[in-house]
């Protein structure tokens, strides 16, 4: 965690900072486009959970950026008030009528997926916990019986297949 910011190089920047000193967090939006054939899905991420509170930055992988930008303010607002989600953790005051899992993400996601965050930090030294959601049968997608693919939500993270004690 660092104390100061970054210098900003243009106006989304001075956004971003503005974001994280006036909420405590900026959530990006990265779609995929047209002439990306890696045929995986949108993602959203927050940025300055760790700088503000020293909670792990969030990320949510294949929902609508109405959605997730919905899960990570909630989720912000809890961590502002003083909860604190881990790997490994279940929670069902995020989704309706469903239960999510944190993953803690793996390193060698952060270049792929959190520019902006890396900017940011200055470096990778800030830890992510990813916001997965299970299918309508409430299987994640470590389950073989999960109907989710990589297309529809990429798991970054370490996938335990074991539920926390």
């Amino acid at each position: 965690m660092r104390d100061s910011l970054p210098t900003p190089e243009d106006e989304g920047d001075r956004k971003l900072l503005h974001d994280v000193q006036t909420h405590g967090w900026h959530i990006i939006h990265v779609g995929r486009t047209i002439e990306d054939d890696s045929g995986g899905p949108d993602w959203s991420y927050s940025i300055g959970l760790f700088h503000t509170f020293g909670h792990p930055e969030l990320i949510v992988v294949g929902l609508p950026f109405s959605t997730a930008q919905s899960i990570i303010n909630g989720l912000g607002s809890r961590i502002r008030a003083g909860q604190r989600f881990d790997h490994g953790m279940c929670d069902s005051n995020v989704l309706e009528e469903r239960d999510v899992r944190f993953v803690t993400m793996k390193w060698e996601e952060y270049r792929a997926h959190l520019g902006c965050a890396i900017w940011f930090y200055r470096g990778k030294e800030f830890p992510v916990l990813q916001v997965v959601w299970p299918d309508q049968a409430g299987r994640f997608p470590w389950d073989p019986d999960c109907v989710l693919d990589d297309s529809t939500q990429t798991v970054l993270g370490l996938m335990d297949t074991d539920p926390p004690s």
